[in-house]
């Protein structure tokens, strides 16, 4: 787990020192070793040296912690070089396909570079189970490729412009670059306020974008061309019964653990004490033989904090445990460090807890599992169990009486089912928005439905529920990785995502729809009941069928601190005011209304909340470079 960074200059030659400062922007990504190796493209139909490639790197040591694991690694002929971000977890089994090649060490970055130099770029991606960013130079056909995982666990941003190409695991490295542009994209914002988070590979700069999954970019001296290599497979009923079906999931995700655990430093595991994180835990422990020892975050919250169940997970599998508690006191500090580490407006406060899990973990493991995934490729949230309901009742009253509602309201681009899950996964409500930017607000609605429908279109084959999971899968489940991965690597720490092995996503495309979804039962039996029924076999019915919560910090409290109270009234309602992006009074309204105690609804929160992270972003992102002094040192120190 590391991070990678590079310049190709179509015109002149690489700066160094540009790419040295790069290298040092994303240290916490990689503090234990670093690399730079600059090279030469050739345009094939000339002789004259055309570009010049630049690729740093800084290492994570996680597998073979010596010297031989080293990057950017070449291969014994000088000929090919790769830098890689992640790891490929069935290295050891590949490695067994390349008995005739001489290992220097022991690192799955050396078990991908010769196989790709023995069968080829198509062979290997196809072949490899992992998580990575990958930038690969192959001098002799003189090109390089920049590569994403299948499932999008690791980013890889891309920004191009006439004279360069810039990559790298996080879009701060840019703002070394002297000829890159900062110009936010209104539209991201507009799409933020509605669903707290742009999606599609869209980030708040214009320009700058994450590159798909399951995708990768050939680059030379003359061309840049984008090449899909992987995708969800169209989805088909196997006809398997329930039991069936539930063995078959239980034997991939104890394959995928099983991967997962390999490692040459301390691994541990994210115990929130919900299904996910409470099955993989059973695995680890009964089916793996693994004493690995769990990291909570605890809070005092009594309706958000999870301890009880934690405690019930912790006594049921005898397992080694800590718990941290959330600082409260700390909620200004962790906003400002979240802000920069995630590169953009904070969308859901219980990152705050998540990054302060982090640090506290990363002292004393070097690796953890989590329980990211199920949710949105087995159907976890409330959406689909009403969207299930109201699917099945298409031609019934429920359905009818939907769309009458949304008609009185005004809100007719919702009269479609596609439209209307869309809707499910808003947080902030019209008033809020109109009173956010009034005179921009149908046109903010207009354009961020069009940005999301045209993710759905790609799903235009599938029917049904599956229909929903894929664009869940392509659209949150993308921003819940990148809040996983940066969450983690601010902290030096490698997460990984058991749930989410590609062969394991290729067969729930099989598992019929109503093995995972059904309304016809109450509504926490009737969300991801195939993984539900794993969990109850371990810890029985009262725990695992409850009311889903998320981790979450109670925002409205926080912002009773008075240090977060000065910060705000001085620095963010000012900033507000003179960017002029958002209507400054009605913000100031809702803050007085939080301030004064008096009674919020939901979404008055969410808005505030939205509000004021945009603005924290901006005078980190928009007003200059995140890490000059009044950027970065104040706001992410005090």
């Amino acid at each position: 787990m590391c991070g990678i960074m590079g310049v190709l200059e179509r015109r002149g030659s690489v700066d160094e020192t540009v790419l040295r400062k790069m290298q040092e922007s994303l240290r916490h990504r990689g503090p234990d070793d670093s690399g730079l190796e600059v090279f030469n493209l050739k345009d094939s139909s000339k002789e004259s040296q055309a570009c010049q490639l630049g690729v740093a790197f800084v290492r994570l040591s996680i597998r073979d912690l010596s010297p031989t694991g080293h990057q950017p690694m070449w291969d014994s002929e000088k000929k090919v070089c790769i830098a890689m971000n992640g790891e490929i977890y069935n290295a050891d089994e590949l490695r067994s396909e390349l008995d005739d090649v001489s290992f220097v060490g022991t690192s799955d970055t050396e078990v991908f570079l010769n196989l790709y130099l023995k069968k080829g770029l198509e062979y290997t991606l196809k072949n490899v189970d992992g998580m990575f960013a990958i930038c690969l130079v192959d001098l002799q056909n003189q090109k390089a490729y920049l590569i994403r995982d299948r499932i999008g666990e690791k980013p890889l941003y891309i920004y191009e412009n006439a004279e360069s190409v810039l990559f790298a695991s996080e879009y701060k490295a840019f703002y070394c670059y002297p000829g890159f542009k900062v110009v936010l994209d209104e539209e991201a914002l507009s799409e933020y306020l509605l669903f707290r988070y742009p999606a599609g590979g869209r980030t708040f700069l214009k320009g700058v974008w994450n590159l798909a999954p399951g995708s990768y970019l050939e680059l030379s001296a003359t061309s840049v061309s984008h090449h899909v290599y992987w995708e969800l497979p169209k989805s088909y009923d196997n006809q398997k019964s329930f039991d069936d079906n539930k063995e078959t999931l239980k034997e991939l995700i104890l394959k995928s653990v099983k991967r997962r655990l390999a490692s040459d430093r301390p691994v541990g595991i994210q115990l929130s004490g919900g299904v996910d994180s409470s099955y993989l835990c059973s695995v680890v422990k009964n089916d793996c033989k693994k004493d690995l020892e769990t990291y909570s975050i605890v809070l005092d919250d009594e309706q958000l904090n999870e301890q009880p169940y934690i405690e019930k997970v912790e006594d049921h599998l005898k397992l080694k445990y800590h718990h941290f508690r959330y600082q409260s006191s700390d909620f200004l500090k962790l906003w400002k460090q979240t802000t920069y580490y995630f590169e953009a407006p904070m969308n859901h406060e219980g990152t705050l807890a998540l990054l302060q899990l982090n640090q506290m973990a990363s002292q004393q493991v070097a690796v953890m599992l989590c329980g990211d995934g199920p949710d949105e490729c087995m159907g976890g949230y409330e959406r689909f169990y009403k969207m299930d309901g109201l699917m099945r009742r298409s031609n019934g009253l429920a359905w009818w009486g939907v769309k009458l509602k949304h008609l009185l309201l005004g809100d007719t681009q919702y009269l479609s089912k596609d439209r209307l899950f869309i809707s499910f996964s808003r947080f902030i409500g019209n008033a809020d928005i109109k009173g956010l930017r009034p005179k921009q607000f149908r046109s903010d609605i207009r354009k961020s439905l069009r940005a999301r429908r045209k993710i759905m279109q790609r799903f235009g084959r599938e029917q049904g529920m599956r229909r929903y999971l894929n664009y869940e899968m392509a659209t949150y489940m993308q921003e819940i990785l990148m809040r996983t991965d940066k969450a983690s690597m601010a902290s030096s720490l490698e997460v990984r995502v058991p749930y989410l092995m590609p062969e394991l996503l290729e067969f729930l495309q099989t598992v019929p729809e109503r093995q995972l979804v059904d309304y016809r039962s109450k509504m926490m039996y009737g969300t991801k009941m195939i993984l539900k029924s794993l969990c109850e076999d371990v810890f029985g019915e009262e725990f695992t069928y409850r009311w889903k919560e998320g981790l979450s910090v109670p925002t409205k409290d926080l912002f009773g601190d008075n240090h977060c109270r000065e910060y705000v009234e001085s620095s963010l309602l000012p900033g507000i005011k003179k960017r002029e992006l958002m209507d400054y009074e009605y913000v100031l309204k809702l803050w007085s209304r939080v301030k004064d105690d008096r009674k919020v609804q939901g979404s008055n929160i969410q808005a505030l909340w939205c509000a004021l992270s945009f603005e924290l972003w901006a005078q980190m992102y928009l007003d200059g470079s995140p890490f000059n002094g009044a950027s970065f040192n104040n706001n992410c120190n005090n």
